[in-house]
């Protein structure tokens, strides 16, 4: 998984450029959802905050169209999977999650699987998770 990059709240005004605004004319672009406010990044893809419902979502860039994954109800629960991901990235597998072909093993997807479920993550956030860590 990528460089993980959350916005303070004063810069995230500026960092909507090239997501939901154009650098160039400071309009709005098409093709994103006006409801999301960027608040992070992995590697250029946009970790976004619906200003509506809170929820979290996350999408690839460079696609030709904005997919986003809704990958937490809230800010609390990106809260949580961000304290997961410090501990078992970090602490436990040491930023060395992906074997030399640049997959993670069955082992590892089923105990990351089971530690979201244990902090409350369902189903659907779950798999988007999983998404957003292969692609991220």
């Amino acid at each position: 998984m990528g460089q993980l990059h959350l916005y303070a709240a004063s810069d995230r005004a500026s960092r909507q450029i090239g997501y939901g605004v154009d650098g160039r004319t400071s309009l709005p672009l098409s093709g994103w959802d006006t409801d999301k406010a960027v608040i992070g990044d992995i590697e250029g893809d946009p970790i976004s905050r619906d200003q509506c419902t809170g929820k979290i979502y996350y999408a690839l860039h460079g696609m030709g169209v904005w997919k986003f994954k809704e990958i937490a109800p809230s800010e609390a629960m990106l809260a949580k999977f961000l304290t997961f991901r410090r501990a078992y990235y970090h602490d436990i597998h040491d930023q060395d999650l992906f074997d030399d072909n640049d997959l993670i093993s069955q082992a590892s997807l089923d105990e990351i699987s089971a530690a979201l479920k244990n902090l409350g993550f369902k189903r659907m956030h779950i798999r988007a998770i999983l998404h957003m860590i292969y692609n991220g």
